[in-house]
């Protein structure tokens, strides 16, 4: 569902891909008994499960305990992320018990690890990390044409509902009315399926200084984050947010949910937390920057020191 181009040449141990194209277009049985043959070829020692969603982690939980291998259990979901609805969560929890270890992305998913039934002590934090090659701070990188203000609030990712994008549109329309003189900008960098909607809302409501980039490709990326001073997440639910992350190692400080996944983990004096549904709660935030009221320098470097710890090595 999303645009990005994936480049194989970053992977650099042995692999190899059991299917071409999307998981979601194979057989599930077809799938199952692909992993089967694979795990008897192999003989693994152990087995990194990446969740719980798809058939292949059930067949390879089963394949493991009839062969009394040990399984690492990868879960980076949280409690807000999704829906949850009781049956389903019990059908988790019989396969979380049968783990042996679990890896989290943060404290928000280790809470919801715990109560799937994983003991807090075989638990590990694995930091959600992005690569720091391609995302840095620089002053000499060419500035984005369409960026033609002073100073920039950016959002980046996918236009759709649950990114909640117009409740974050009323609050900076309300914040910035509150100014004469407004130097700032709205920058939305993507595409999706709420584009055209978020169009159309932005001209009905006469809503000012917004900008749209269109789709940019994650090696381009960098430009706009380093030509912006402020990154927004404003999320009713995110499993995590590699967003955040891509901002931070560009030295942006971060308004992030508090149902984004990496609240807990990366917001820690480098910017604000605010509840996804609280349009006021968010106006206020954004006054903040909006009158100079707090070091924007402070926090950029705030954030730069955080990300060290979230990185590949």
């Amino acid at each position: 569902i999303r645009d990005w181009k994936i480049d194989l040449s970053d992977i650099k141990y042995p692999y190899e891909v059991l299917g071409k194209g999307s998981i979601d277009n194979y057989n599930k049985f077809y799938f199952a008994k692909k992993i089967w043959d694979k795990l008897d070829q192999e003989k693994p020692n152990v087995i990194y499960l990446g969740g719980y969603f798809h058939i292949s982690f059930w067949v390879a939980l089963l394949w493991a305990k009839i062969h009394r291998v040990k399984t690492i259990l990868e879960m980076d979901s949280n409690k807000f992320d999704h829906v949850r609805i009781d049956w389903k969560e019990f059908i988790k929890k019989q396969f979380v018990k049968n783990c042996d270890v679990g890896l989290s992305y943060g404290e928000l998913s280790k809470s919801y690890f715990i109560e799937l039934g994983m003991p807090a002590e075989k638990i590990i934090i694995k930091p959600n990390v992005s690569s720091s090659s391609l995302f840095y701070k620089s002053n000499i990188l060419e500035k984005p044409n369409c960026m033609t203000l002073n100073k920039y609030f950016i959002y980046v990712g996918r236009f759709s509902e649950e990114k909640n994008l117009i409740l974050m549109l009323n609050a900076f329309n309300k914040a910035s009315k509150q100014l004469l003189n407004l130097e700032w900008g709205l920058l939305l960098v993507g595409s999706g399926p709420q584009e055209k909607e978020l169009k159309s809302y932005i001209e009905d409501n006469g809503i000012q200084n917004i900008t749209f980039s269109g789709f940019v490709d994650k090696h381009e990326l960098v430009k706009y984050y380093n030509h912006s001073d402020v990154f927004i997440l404003p999320s009713i639910r995110e499993t995590w947010g590699m967003v955040v992350n891509e901002a931070m190692m560009c030295g942006l400080p971060v308004i992030v949910t508090s149902q984004s996944g990496c609240s807990l983990d990366l917001v820690k004096g480098n910017g604000y937390c605010y509840d996804s549904l609280n349009e006021k709660e968010l106006e206020k935030i954004f006054l903040v920057y909006l009158r100079n009221e707090i070091n924007i320098n402070q926090q950029s470097t705030k954030s730069l020191e955080l990300i060290e710890n979230f990185t590949p090595s």
